[in-house]
């Protein structure tokens, strides 16, 4: 079962923030989700899922991480945790599997649909056709984010402010530098227009493989897919910093 952050005490209270990769790293300079926010160190904490748990571990932050009022170096998180981080409070909430909760542009495309069949009233036309054009906006300005996984136990988020990358021992993505069974230029990551990220196998040496089953040509990448290069695996995901300012899971 996935699980999200419910933002309680904050800038947005209500919002949910899905935890859609591996690891979940908060703190004022440093991470996946970043807090304007004096209270909190430039890298405070994280949240790892380990075997289907959420585990929260603190980096020597200055003022600590409270866990149920508590404060914890390191706990494993369940539903209904509430988890305070500088003067942010949140729950630790289930997040359910289905492809529109787990991809927010998703989410706007099918509401807008929705709304355009089953609802003709004017308002809820304008209304459709705003969110239809927030979804073009928003399907504009997606850059790509990679979870790389070392064979070493290491795991590297990296955030890439363009819709297109070509990845490799050559290019500018951290681990895969030092992975000498992945080709100079091994592959090419894309997100086409419907939002959907793709890789293309760039003719490597040792292939370019979708959960371990090697690819030929251009693959859609669904969900929790892991990509492997040579020795590296990796998710990647949409980023959309305007719509949610979080990593949103790939396309299901």
């Amino acid at each position: 079962m996935p699980y999200a952050l419910q933002l309680m005490e904050g800038p947005t209270p209500g919002e949910i923030l899905p935890i859609l990769g591996h690891t979940l790293t908060l703190g004022r300079s440093v991470g996946d989700l970043l807090l304007e926010d004096t209270e909190v160190s430039g890298r405070h904490c994280s949240i790892q899922m380990v075997a289907g748990e959420l585990i929260l571990q603190d980096h020597g932050s200055r003022n600590g991480t409270l866990v149920n009022g508590e404060k914890t170096e390191k706990s494993k998180l369940r539903p209904g945790d509430i988890l305070k981080v500088g003067s942010s409070e949140f729950r630790i909430v289930d997040w359910p599997m289905a492809a529109e909760f787990l991809d927010p542009l998703k989410l706007v495309e099918n509401w807008s649909l929705s709304l355009e069949e089953n609802d003709r009233s004017v308002f809820s036309q304008n209304i459709a056709e705003l969110l239809n054009h927030e979804w073009e906006l928003c399907l504009k300005d997606v850059h790509l984010k990679f979870i790389l996984m070392a064979r070493d136990g290491r795991i590297v988020n990296h955030l890439v402010p363009v819709s297109e990358l070509v990845v490799g021992r050559s290019g500018t993505v951290p681990l895969l530098a030092e992975d000498d069974e992945a080709s100079r230029k091994h592959a090419r990551f894309f997100i086409e227009t419907d939002g959907k990220v793709k890789v293309e196998d760039l003719q490597s040496a040792n292939g370019t493989f979708v959960n371990e089953e090697r690819i030929a040509g251009i693959r859609t990448l669904y969900g929790t897919d892991i990509v492997r290069l040579g020795r590296t695996r990796m998710q990647v995901y949409p980023f959309v910093p305007e719509f949610t300012g979080q990593v949103l899971d790939s396309n299901v």
